[in-house]
């Protein structure tokens, strides 16, 4: 199964503010460079990163990352093999 696409927001949200990718950086922790490759999707961030991002933005986390379809991801094989995990969901 190919993982889906991780869709992001993070240049709509550094741009409304006016920040450089310096800015975020500085804000974040993270490198300008890692910033660069998350807004530009080739590279889908720890969820230490996305965290930082949030805190930044002063938002969830899921106002800037979301799946293009989510649905297909809950209902596909790897959500049937992790609601079969003791302890799992379903």
């Amino acid at each position: 199964m190919t993982s889906p696409s991780l869709l992001n927001e993070v240049r709509n949200f550094r741009d409304r503010r006016d920040w450089t990718q310096e800015d975020l950086a500085q804000r974040t922790g993270l490198s300008r460079p890692e910033i660069s490759a998350i807004e530009t999707s080739r590279l889908v961030p720890s969820a230490s990163a996305a965290l930082a991002l949030a805190r930044a933005f002063g938002c969830a986390v899921e106002s800037i990352f979301h799946l293009p379809h989510a649905g297909a991801v809950l209902g596909g094989a790897s959500a049937r093999r992790f609601a079969t995990v003791p302890g799992g969901v379903g």
